[in-house]
């Protein structure tokens, strides 16, 4: 074992990082756990509707929840709440849609766990969600368009190509509200589908999608799906600091808002794609990094 990898490993021992989780993620959740600790305001669902509404949440939106609850410091409720909250606002004809990928990457199980945090896996168990069928990124959602959204992806041969939730949500001009990620995001799903997109038209990501490999899925009458998709290889991961750029650039001040500690982005999914699209291929941006290991061929 090299001398940066025994450092990495002690790192996370001394900061007790979990499984799957990363040295910065753990560091957030130490921090959240301290502000939490020394907290002496509160806000209630009421204060969250209005943000919200102010942020331009409306009847009749599709919105993609992306979350971390230990941001809603001082929250004076429970995740069925702000499920609610965001439900009360969008009506029966909204759609919301929230990640639901588990942690085995080549075997899916419809019931499997949700690994997309706390909101993600009350929103699973308590109301009565759709689930796609997809090993990597399985999405859930209730509302009038959930259907339409999330049974397509079945089909899809990478988790973020045309038959998937995100994918034709964006183009079906949904919305993509960030609760509790930071004021400087840098998980950006978004973004996966602009570059896989461009895989065949920028070099830079033309041996990005190249990981071949077969995987099942057990839908919720236990049924297998046998199938060959493609992933990204993992030489190439995601470079923090350039998401972080490109999201700056697509956004703006009236996207965002804060409550407490909890930052809240609410932005118009296709207008950052289009504009994201636009800036990679004009600056030829590449959003991964390749990390190169000796004795490993490339």
């Amino acid at each position: 074992m090299k001398m940066k990898e025994k450092i990495r490993l002690f790192i996370r021992y001394i900061i007790g990082v979990k499984d799957n989780e990363t040295i910065s993620d753990a560091l957030n959740r130490k921090k959240y756990r301290i502000l939490k600790k020394i907290n002496m305001k509160s806000f209630d669902k009421f204060e969250l509707k209005n943000i919200l509404e102010g942020l331009g949440l409306e009847k009749g939106d599709i919105v993609i929840v992306h979350s971390a609850w230990r941001a809603f410091i001082g929250f004076k409720g429970k995740p069925e709440d702000v499920i609610d909250t965001i439900y009360e606002i969008i009506g029966d004809n909204g759609t919301i849609l929230m990640p639901a990928f588990s942690e085995n990457k080549n075997e899916f199980h419809y019931n499997d766990n949700s690994c997309a945090g706390v909101l993600s896996e009350v929103f699973r168990t308590k109301y009565n969600i759709i689930r796609s069928l997809d090993t990597n990124f399985s999405m859930i959602g209730i509302g009038k368009s959930s259907n339409d959204l999330l049974l397509s992806h079945i089909d899809s041969y990478y988790y973020f190509d045309e038959n998937s939730p995100y994918y034709k949500s964006i183009k079906r001009g949904a919305k993509i509200l960030l609760l509790g990620l930071g004021k400087k995001p840098h998980k950006i799903t978004l973004f996966h589908c602009i570059t896989y997109e461009l895989r065949n038209i920028l070099s830079c990501y033309k041996n990005i999608y190249t990981l071949k490999k077969k995987v099942k899925i057990f839908d919720e009458n236990n049924h297998l799906y046998e199938k060959e998709i493609v992933d990204r290889n993992p030489r190439f991961q995601n470079n923090k600091k350039k998401f972080r750029k490109l999201f700056k650039y697509c956004t703006n001040k009236k996207n965002y808002a804060k409550i407490n500690f909890l930052d809240i982005y609410l932005f118009e999914a296709l207008s950052v794609y289009e504009d994201g699209k636009e800036y990679i291929q004009k600056k030829n941006y590449c959003l991964y990094k390749q990390i190169i290991r000796k004795g490993v061929k490339s």
